[in-house]
């Protein structure tokens, strides 16, 4: 018993809140109002521990109150989910298909996605992840007073370009507009004349998987007339303006159902006794 109240008091100091001269875990293992229905609101105790010693005096009956403490928060954490999947369900409603990026093939495991196809003698593929990719779409930050805010999945990616001799060549990418203080090649002038709707950050060469030891070469100190021919290369193998928007669609709605998944498995564990 005594250990058991020491454990408790020790996670309860890091995750709780101060109310008198007593430490409550109001997140992690009880809530406040059931030490009010419990204790009146009164709690005359210096420690946690010795309250825990003080009014149970075997560690069973101890055990059996913490078990059953947390239920009416999960049923209220439950019926919170249940209504946030169906208000998420209600906007996805209409995209219950992850769109595609047309020519291309996706592959899923996860978050993690790789879009391939062929061109002439190369493979080319794309690969992202769609964890912390989300951002506020610029029309919905045009009012204060917007309600319907759209959400939009950018995530940086990867062009692998495959050579039939066995050479790589990658390209470390992002959606435009993602960094403010990004600085590649005349960056102003591109996206005011040819308005590209990504950017090319980095780029290697190697054989197989790239390693710590593989070149890289930043476009930020990169010769502005290299970087376009870069640009040209992938709008010449279909990585251009209609790609991205597709690209974007096909981030959002993925990013979006695995949102809605999570939030159902989510449940399932609060809801499992």
């Amino acid at each position: 018993m005594i250990n058991y109240c020491d454990v408790y008091t020790r996670v309860s100091t890091v995750a709780g809140i101060r109310l008198g001269t007593v430490t409550l875990a109001t997140r992690d293992f009880l809530h406040i109002r059931l030490w009010n229905q419990l204790l009146g609101g009164v709690v005359e105790a210096t420690t946690l521990g010795s309250f825990c010693l003080s009014v149970y005096q075997d560690s069973a009956a101890f055990i059996s109150f913490l078990n059953h403490s947390s239920e009416p928060i999960d049923a209220e954490f439950s019926q919170f989910l249940s209504e946030e999947i169906a208000r998420e369900q209600e906007s996805h409603k209409d995209h219950q298909e992850v769109k595609t990026v047309e020519g291309w093939t996706p592959e899923f495991k996860g978050t993690d996605v790789v879009l391939s196809k062929s061109h002439k003698n190369e493979k080319i593929s794309v690969k992202f992840n769609i964890v912390d990719s989300v951002d506020v779409a610029d029309d919905s930050l045009e009012s204060e007073e917007t309600k319907d805010v759209k959400m939009l999945s950018k995530p940086p990616f990867v062009v692998e370009i495959h050579k039939a001799g066995g050479k790589i060549l990658t390209l470390e990418c992002q959606f435009s507009g993602m960094d403010e203080e990004l600085d590649t090649p005349e960056a102003d002038q591109q996206e005011d004349v040819y308005g590209d709707k990504f950017q090319i950050l980095e780029i290697a060469l190697h054989d197989s998987e790239i390693s710590s030891t593989s070149y890289s070469a930043q476009t930020s100190t990169m010769d502005a007339s290299m970087y376009e021919m870069l640009m040209d290369m992938l709008d010449d193998r279909g990585i251009d303006d209609k790609f991205m928007d597709q690209l974007l669609n096909f981030c959002t709605d993925y990013e979006h159902a695995q949102y809605i998944k999570f939030l159902g498995d989510l449940k399932s564990f609060v809801d499992t006794k």
